[in-house]
């Protein structure tokens, strides 16, 4: 492992667990917030950008494999956890909090896309086993939680109805 593996692994592992604390308390959801859109679009640029560094190496089939693998697990399992975050109204406004549920699909997310990217190590994915491609998955992830919470919270419940 190289160090700038070591030092996005370093980087995923503290941004899945700033997300997680965050996000198991309920706070207000503000589909305008720049940690809503430009935080999770900012890590997967930086993935981008860090497999692009790698470009001087050939993009074999495997490689390809394992980046679709990792970016439909993100954007699935993005989407699932989106649809398991809880969300209560209070005075018109939106507020979200990652219950057990959602808790346990992220943190499988997370685990399956390290041993993804080991596997895809031992299988010569050079582009896509790198912390390049992990930053790419989180960063998409974190865009398909928000975009469906965003949807969940477009129209207020019916009056009274607490929870959505």
């Amino acid at each position: 492992m190289t160090a700038s593996n070591l030092v996005n692994a370093l980087i995923a592992i503290a941004v899945v667990v700033y997300v997680v604390v965050k996000r198991a308390m309920w706070s207000e959801f503000d589909h305008r917030d720049k940690e809503t859109w430009a935080g999770p679009a900012t890590i997967a640029a930086v993935g981008l950008l860090q497999m692009r560094r790698l470009g001087d190496q050939p993009v074999t089939g495997v490689d390809i494999t394992f980046l679709v693998t990792g970016v439909v697990l993100a954007l699935v399992t993005g989407a699932l956890t989106g649809w398991a975050i809880q969300i209560k109204w209070e005075h018109g406004r939106a507020f979200q909090r990652m219950a057990a549920k959602a808790m346990a699909l992220w943190i499988g997310f997370a685990v399956v896309r390290v041993v993804i990217g080991g596997i895809g190590h031992f299988s010569g994915a050079t582009l896509t086993a790198g912390g390049g491609s992990i930053l790419l998955t989180v960063g998409l992830n974190l865009l398909a939680q928000s975009g469906v919470v965003a949807l969940r919270t477009s129209k207020q419940p019916v009056p009274g109805r607490r929870f959505h």
